[in-house]
This record gives C-alpha cells, sequence and structure tokens, in this order.
C-alpha cells in the first residue's frame, strides 16, 4: 500500500481501537454465559467482535449522512480522514468518500469473521442470516429517520418514531445481542422468541432514556445535542408537538425547520418542551416499558439458574447504558 492509503488504513485502526462502551459483543457474551452455563470460547468471541465491527460500520456510514464533526468528544472517522488528508479543495468530499468505503470493508469483515468461526455450519449460517437481516432493518431505520428530515413534525406520531426507533436503535443494541447469544448456546426457537418479546420494552426504553438524557443536558446547558442543533424529529419532539397548544405547534415546527438551529431557536424549542411536559411523560414511559420487562422476564418458562443469569445480564446493560431503571427492574 502507498502512504496515503496506508495513512486512511490506519486511522481505521484508530478508529477500531478507540475507547468504548462495547454493549452489544458484552451482550452477547453475559448472554452467552447465562444459557450455556459456561463461559465463550474462541468462536463466540469471534461472533461478539463481528458484531462490534456491524456497529463501528454503522456509525462510520451515519456520521457521514448526518454531517457529524465529532462523536463521544472525538473526530467522526470521516473528519479524521479529512485531516490526515490535508489541505486540498475537495478533502471534504474525498473523506466522506473514504468513511463510506473503509465502512463497506467493515461490514466485509464482521461477515469473514463469522464464516471463519470455529462453528457448526448450521449454527454459523442462521448466526449470518440474522446479521444480514439486522443489518436490513437497521438500514430501512435510517431510510425513515433520513426522511423524517424532509417531513413536518405534525405528520409524524409518536408510534412512527417508536417503529424507527426499533429498527435503527433497539434491534441490533438490545435484540441482536440476545438471540446470538442464545442461539450460540444451543437455545431453541422458543427461547429466541421469547427473548424478541423482552427485548422489545427494553429497547425503546433504552432509547426513550437517551432522548431524555440529551434534553437533561440541553436544558441544563452542560451540552447542545445534535438532536436539537440538527431538528431531529425525536419521540420527545413528537410528544411535545401532541400536547402543546396550536399556536406552540407552529412555533415548534418552524424552530425544527431552523437547521442548523440559532440560539434564540433553540432557547425557544427548549421552553417549548419544558412546558409541553413532554420529558415527564417519556420518564413515565421508560418506567412503565421497565416494569413490563420486568414482568416478561418473571413469566419466562425457563429455569431458575437461567433467569437468575440474565436478570444479572440486564443489571449489566442497565449499568453500563447509564439506564438506572433498567438496573433496578432486573435487580428487583
Amino acid at each position: 500500500r502507498d502512504g496515503l492509503t496506508g495513512a486512511v488504513i490506519d486511522e481505521l485502526v484508530v478508529f477500531i481501537h478507540r475507547p468504548g462502551k462495547r454493549v452489544r459483543p458484552l451482550l452477547l457474551l453475559h448472554a452467552y454465559r447465562a444459557f450455556a452455563g459456561r463461559d465463550p470460547g474462541r468462536e463466540i468471541f469471534q461472533v461478539a467482535a463481528a458484531l462490534e465491527l456491524l456497529h463501528l460500520f454503522i456509525l462510520a456510514h451515519d456520521d457521514v449522512v448526518d454531517r457529524s464533526d465529532a462523536r463521544g468528544g472525538q473526530a467522526t472517522l470521516h473528519r479524521a480522514i479529512e485531516s490526515r488528508l490535508g489541505a486540498h479543495h475537495e478533502s471534504g468530499h474525498l473523506s466522506q468518500a473514504l468513511a463510506i468505503v473503509l465502512g463497506d470493508m467493515l461490514f466485509a469483515s464482521a461477515q469473514r469473521m463469522v464464516l471463519h468461526a470455529d462453528l457448526p455450519a448450521e449454527i454459523r449460517l442462521r448466526v449470518l442470516d440474522g446479521l444480514l437481516e439486522l443489518m436490513t432493518a437497521t438500514g430501512l431505520g435510517e431510510c425513515h429517520d433520513i426522511l423524517a428530515g424532509i417531513r413536518d413534525i405534525s405528520q409524524i406520531s409518536p408510534a412512527d418514531v417508536e417503529h424507527m426507533y426499533w429498527l435503527k436503535t433497539s434491534l441490533y443494541t438490545i435484540e441482536c445481542p440476545l438471540v446470538l447469544g442464545a442461539l450460540l448456546a444451543g437455545c431453541d426457537g422458543a427461547v429466541t422468541e421469547d427473548l424478541r418479546a423482552l427485548s422489545r420494552p427494553l429497547g425503546l426504553a433504552f432509547q426513550i432514556h437517551n432522548d431524555l438524557k440529551a434534553f437533561r443536558q440541553f436544558e441544563a446547558g452542560t451540552e447542545i445535542p445534535d438532536d436539537f442543533t440538527e431538528g431531529k424529529k425525536t419521540l420527545l419532539m413528537a410528544v411535545a408537538h401532541q400536547h402543546l397548544g396550536e399556536h406552540d405547534r407552529q412555533v415548534l415546527q418552524h424552530c425544527l425547520g431552523q437547521i442548523p438551529a440559532t440560539g434564540s431557536s433553540l432557547a425557544t424549542l427548549r421552553e417549548l418542551v419544558r412546558h409541553s411536559g413532554a420529558a415527564d411523560i417519556l420518564e413515565a414511559m421508560v418506567a412503565r416499558l421497565t416494569g413490563e420487562a420486568a414482568t416478561l422476564l418473571d413469566q419466562m418458562p425457563w429455569p431458575a439458574a437461567q433467569r437468575l443469569a440474565l436478570c444479572h445480564t440486564l443489571q449489566f446493560l442497565g449499568s453500563v447504558l447509564d439506564c438506572q431503571e433498567i438496573a433496578n427492574e432486573a435487580a428487583a
């Protein structure tokens, strides 16, 4: 490889090794232990690593779509590549193109990692099929999210946003790791279907919790998340729109259309959300959803040891995602 290509590949390596929570692979490993009753071997770690590579693939592409400059306090992949390229009149376009291609390489590498895992052929095929089905659903959710950007908030219901959340984020953050962990442990279809049912309220609670966390930071003035500057049609905004009067709805629509948002439109947006009571409504939704998940878990027809192990798995999930509601319900 030449020097410039090497520098770009080096940037990808740095991107892969950045510190992170590694939620998805860790959740898969926890679920495997819960259902297999033993520590995972190398082949299970390979599948877990493949899931993380798919997550990084999504981040690389998502940051290009959202035109994000930073993620978690560090430059996004395309911005990091742009710095590597140096001054060039097309460096912005080239860095985005390279980030897309590198993301595709991550996607392919994840599949190869599963193909080369020392697993029974049937299990390997089911895992790979599950991952590809997951990526298709996530892509559909991303399409919903992108197209929501050109629609008025009055045309988007809370149910629309919940469906988009499920496809775009919750499915591959919660359901996929749990189901794959159980599948790799040799569980049958009944167990994986139970896990899918359990994952739905957990996944939605997780995403709503993220919305609320972003709003609390915005409200406190400690941070202005991209969701607000880019006028994202989040569940918080959809619920706020539902609970505002006609005049305030029009003002909310106007503020969401100011992209990037100005200081005055951001301040108005913050006051409208406060006035609507949407944050309190979503807090209640998180409590209801986590309670629903706890009830489902209690009703699962599994051996006591497996149910206890999965409770510990969900406690881990709540703590690593900084979602105390999930951790508390699992502990109860």
